[in-house]
């Protein structure tokens, strides 16, 4: 199995990526958000993996 990412799929795990880094440093500058920064950060990085391990499960499985 050989899979390559689509230039759309590409640009959606790109864009997550960005939404996910967005998530973890920008609570940390946001003064309302300090406090719950870590746990905002923790759900974003634990939801990004997930989700990449969801892709890789999905290619895996449906043969593409």
């Amino acid at each position: 199995m050989n899979w390559m990412p689509t230039p759309q799929e590409f640009q959606m795990l790109r864009a997550a990526g960005l939404v996910t880094l967005a998530l973890v440093f920008a609570p940390r500058l946001m003064p309302p958000l300090q406090p719950y920064a870590r746990t905002i950060g923790v759900a974003a990085a634990a939801l990004y993996i997930l989700g990449g391990l969801a892709v890789f499960a999905w290619h895996a499985f449906s043969g593409g």
